[in-house]
């Protein structure tokens, strides 16, 4: 049952107030409507593709009228659809273990199971028609985010069941990454060893002889530079050192590579700020009012350039949020999420809002000076005679009617010229 609620805003007299109210956009056709009130009719807009209800009433001044739309729900999630994803989840994990991509099959399974949990709250959490149609949509959000979860989990099974050999237990794009650092490793051992071996074939046999003796050896070397032991000592220098600071920025820069290409990798959607937030008391209803008439309604908290649009003055907007001297406020014309008009107004044009118990003013009749010195009180306007009032006599104001104006009359009601009367507007008790 949505409701919504109509009232004339003139507290003097009765005027005909015009309702149009869109319905949300999961109705989808007219089977979804139960029931409506009488007097409103339900129609359908193409342009929007969406339906919505209106018609016309005559209020008295300052009355109001509620009026109610039954819908069908469709804003349930079958319960079974959850189970039936969360089972589909576990299927597709099973083929996963005792492979490389288990953890990630790991990963994303409880990432759907925690976003199932979290639509089985915000559905069961729901209460109020509006709060359940926040969730429901809420609720799908997530849902679109488990099947694209669904969908990367079935890619995982598909190169699972794909992969062979030791690059299959690697894996998918890690496997080049990991290759690269093997076969760079393998080359500069293989190349380090072939260069040893053609340069330690060079050296005479008494040389050998004397790498024994740590003395000889020494004065070998400072009394002839150019030994071969020496030589050969100085080459394998020059062609160890920078063969392996090349392996050492060769396995740098793979592992940046894979530090790369894990940060490129899709992370799971953010959750949407105020899901968990509970309208507890209800949000805080402000009054807008400006001697000026209209209200400038800002993108920020800055009086600068014109307004985006300008509000009425005595306008009701839910307060949002407060920065010094601004008020953020928010104008929720109907549940469509189009009809939402959000920005900030100064803060000395915002007051409370009157409490929900307080009594609507209350318009009273004064009664002036006539010729005859009374004034006749009619059973209709240009009817029959049903009593006399008199100069400033105090009367309930009803209605009004052509000029003439309708009275609490002692027990009954009575018509009363205008010519003779003045409206007085008095605050409720």
């Amino acid at each position: 049952m949505i409701k919504t609620l109509i009232s004339n805003p003139s507290t003097l007299i009765s005027q005909e107030v015009p309702l149009k109210f869109w319905l949300p956009e999961e109705v989808k056709s007219e089977t979804d409507i139960i029931s409506v009130d009488e007097g409103v009719a339900v129609k359908f807009d193409t342009e929007r593709n969406q339906y919505y209800i209106e018609g016309n009433f005559t209020l008295k001044p300052g009355e109001t009228k509620t009026i109610s739309v039954r819908l069908k729900d469709n804003w349930e999630i079958p319960p079974e659809q959850i189970e039936s994803l969360r089972k589909q989840a576990e299927e597709l994990s099973r083929p996963l273990e005792k492979t490389s991509f288990f953890a990630q099959g790991v990963t994303l399974k409880s990432d759907i199971n925690a976003s199932l949990d979290k639509v089985e709250l915000l559905i069961k959490e729901a209460l109020t028609p509006e709060q359940k149609i926040k969730a429901y949509r809420q609720a799908q959000i997530e849902l679109n985010s488990v099947n694209t979860k669904m969908d990367k989990l079935k890619e995982l099974v598909a190169n699972a069941s794909g992969a062979g050999g030791i690059l299959g237990f690697i894996g998918g794009s890690q496997a080049i990454a990991v290759w690269g650092i093997i076969v760079v490793v393998a080359l500069g051992f293989i190349f380090l060893a072939l260069s040893l071996r053609k340069i330690g074939g060079g050296i005479p046999s008494n040389q050998n002889q004397v790498q024994n003796q740590p003395k000889e050896k020494e004065k070998i070397k400072k009394a002839n530079p150019q030994n071969p032991l020496v030589l050969r000592r100085q080459g394998v220098a020059k062609l160890v050192f920078p063969l392996v600071g090349a392996m050492i920025i060769s396995s740098g820069l793979t592992a940046a590579g894979l530090r790369l290409w894990e940060a490129k990798k899709p992370q799971p959607a953010e959750d949407v700020k105020g899901v968990e937030d509970k309208a507890v008391g209800g949000p805080e209803i402000v009054k807008l009012s400006s001697e000026k008439g209209e209200i400038g309604l800002y993108s920020l908290p800055v009086e600068e350039g014109e307004p985006k649009t300008t509000l009425k003055s005595s306008s009701e907007a839910i307060k949002t949020d407060e920065q010094g001297e601004w008020i953020k406020i928010l104008l929720v014309k109907n549940l469509s999420p189009y009809e939402i008009e959000e920005g900030w107004v100064k803060k000395e044009f915002v007051k409370s809002a009157p409490s929900q118990e307080e009594k609507p003013p209350v318009i009273t009749v004064t009664i002036k000076e006539t010729p005859t010195g009374w004034l006749r009180v009619r059973e209709k306007p240009q009817g029959k005679e049903i009593g006399k009032v008199y100069p400033g006599d105090v009367y309930q104001f009803l209605a009004q009617d052509n000029g003439w104006y309708q009275i609490k009359f002692g027990d009954q009601e009575g018509w009363i010229s205008g010519k003779y009367a003045t409206l007085n507007e008095e605050a409720g008790e």
